[in-house]
C-alpha cells in the first residue's frame, strides 16, 4: 500500500514538472510573439493615427500650419514629407525660421533631421545656414557624419560660403573608416563647387586622376567644371589623359574645351561598333549618354548620323 502511494506520488509529481516544464517552455516560444504582434498593432495603429491627423492639418492649410510645425520632430519619418509638404505650401508663414526651430528640437532624429535639411536647402533662405552648419560641426570627426548627406547638400544649395572651411576640413580628414566617407567627402567636393571655393582644386584634381572610389572622382569632375578656372581645367585634361573616359570628356565639353570633340565623336562610333557586336551585354551603357551629352552641348552637325542612331535605340 505504501509503495503504491510513493509510486502514485512520483507520477503525479513527475507529471507535473513535465506539463509545468511544456507550459513554460509554450509561454517562452509564444508570448515573446504575442507581445511583438501586440506591439506591431499598436505601433501601425498609432501611425495610422498620425497619418489621419497631419492630413486633416494640410487640408485646412494655413490654420493647421502651427500644429503641423510642432509635431514634425515627433512624427514618425514615414509622415514627415507630408507634413512638411503642408508647412512648405504656407508660403506667407516664416517657414525657414519655423523649420530651423524644428531641426533643433529634433535632436538626433537624424531622419527627420535630414528631410528638413532638404526642405530648408530648396527654400534657399541663408537663415538655415548656422544652424546646419553649427549641427554638422558637432559630428564631423565622429562615424555619425555619413547620416548628413542632405545637411552637406543643403550647405552647397545655399551657397554658404561661411560653410567651406567645415567642408574641407571633412574633405581632407583621414577618416579611420574611410571607406564609408567617400560619400560624405563627395557631397563635399559638390558643395563646395557650387559655393565657389577655389581652395578645393588640388583635392578634386587628385581624386578625379585616382581609381579610389568612382563617386568621389565624379563629384571632384562635378566641382572643377563649377569652378572652371586655368586650374581647374588643367585638372579635368589630366582626368581624361589619363582615363579617357565619357564622363571627363563630357566634363570638357560643359567648360567649353571643344578640342575633345573629335574623341567624343569617334567614342560614340566606337560605342555602336560595339553594340553591333555583341548588344547591350558588350557596352558600357553608361557613356554613351555622355557622349551624346556632349555632342548635343556641342551642337556638333557631324555627329547627328550617330546621334540618330543611337537615340533610335533608347526609344
Amino acid at each position: 500500500m505504501i509503495v503504491s502511494d510513493l509510486r502514485s506520488a512520483v507520477s503525479a509529481t513527475r507529471r507535473f514538472w513535465i506539463w509545468g516544464l511544456l507550459i513554460a517552455l509554450l509561454a517562452f516560444i509564444v508570448l515573446p510573439e504575442f507581445l511583438h504582434s501586440w506591439e506591431h498593432y499598436r505601433f501601425n495603429r498609432r501611425i495610422a493615427k498620425e497619418n489621419e491627423k497631419v492630413t486633416a492639418l494640410v487640408q485646412v492649410g494655413d490654420s493647421g500650419y502651427n500644429e503641423l510645425v510642432r509635431l514634425v520632430p515627433r512624427l514618425w519619418f514615414g509622415n514627415v514629407p507630408a507634413a512638411l509638404k503642408g508647412i512648405l505650401a504656407q508660403d506667407k508663414r516664416d517657414r525657414v525660421a519655423d523649420l530651423c526651430s524644428a531641426y533643433v528640437t529634433c535632436g538626433r532624429n537624424h531622419n527627420t533631421k535630414t528631410a528638413i535639411a532638404r526642405a530648408l536647402g530648396t527654400l534657399g533662405d541663408s537663415r538655415a545656414v548656422p544652424v546646419l552648419l553649427k549641427d554638422l560641426h558637432s559630428v564631423w570627426t565622429e562615424l555619425t557624419l555619413i547620416q548628413y548627406d542632405a545637411q552637406i547638400e543643403a550647405l552647397g544649395e545655399l551657397r554658404a560660403k561661411e560653410a567651406a572651411d567645415q567642408l574641407l576640413l571633412i574633405l581632407r580628414q583621414q577618416y579611420s573608416w574611410e571607406g564609408s566617407s567617400w560619400r560624405i567627402k563627395g557631397n563635399s567636393l559638390v558643395a563646395l563647387g557650387k559655393i565657389g571655393d577655389e581652395r578645393a582644386v588640388p583635392d578634386a584634381s587628385r581624386y578625379a586622376e585616382s581609381e579610389t572610389d568612382w563617386d568621389v572622382g565624379q563629384a571632384a569632375l562635378n566641382y572643377l567644371i563649377h569652378i572652371n578656372n586655368s586650374e581647374a581645367k588643367a585638372a579635368l585634361w589630366r582626368a581624361y589623359r589619363r582615363y579617357h573616359t565619357p564622363e571627363a570628356a563630357l566634363c570638357l565639353v560643359q567648360v567649353g574645351e571643344t578640342s575633345v570633340l573629335p574623341d567624343v565623336r569617334e567614342g560614340l562610333r566606337k560605342w555602336l561598333r560595339d553594340f553591333d557586336e555583341g548588344g547591350w551585354n558588350r557596352t558600357y551603357c553608361w557613356g554613351v549618354f555622355s557622349y551624346v551629352h556632349a555632342l548635343l552641348i556641342a551642337e556638333d552637325g557631324g555627329a547627328v548620323p550617330d546621334l540618330r542612331r543611337v537615340l533610335t535605340l533608347f526609344k
